[in-house]
């Protein structure tokens, strides 16, 4: 049942596929990051809510390699859309730090999904993930 159930859940975040990005909430105070999206399929408008709860751990990427430290001035109609929204039921990859000094004491963490809008991503390791009010416990990928 739990398989099906990962599985539905990822045919479900297909469907955000290419939506644009209308709000985009961090709430740390709440665990919770929330995206507020709509897209456009042959004309009709489609609204969607999608909310992660009880949020370990997230990490932004702004680009990758050396795009990474390259930014670009907003201009007046600039949007980001959902280019993929995957679950991962087994982890990604571990995310780690190499801090040192009172830093040192930092945690790895194994995100369970990964957002790609454009070339930016979001890595991160919630519990829950609802979608449209339809929830999902996914759990952690230690648990």
């Amino acid at each position: 049942m739990k398989n099906m159930q990962r599985s539905y859940l990822q045919q479900r975040l297909d469907t955000l596929w290419a939506a644009i990005i209308d709000e985009l909430t961090f709430d740390p105070l709440r665990k919770k990051i929330e995206f507020i999206v709509h897209a456009v399929d042959y004309g009709k408008v489609t609204h969607s809510k999608l909310v992660f709860e009880e949020v370990a751990s997230f990490h932004w990427l702004q680009s990758t390699g050396e795009a990474r430290n390259v930014f670009y001035e907003y201009e007046e109609g600039d949007h980001l859309e959902l280019s993929l929204v995957q679950h991962f039921p087994g982890g990604m990859g571990t995310v780690g730090f190499l801090a040192q000094g009172e830093w040192d004491h930092l945690d790895n963490f194994i995100p369970n999904f990964a957002i790609e809008m454009y070339q930016q991503v979001l890595h991160l390791e919630a519990r829950v993930v609802i979608i449209d009010g339809e929830r999902f416990e996914v759990g952690f990928v230690n648990n």
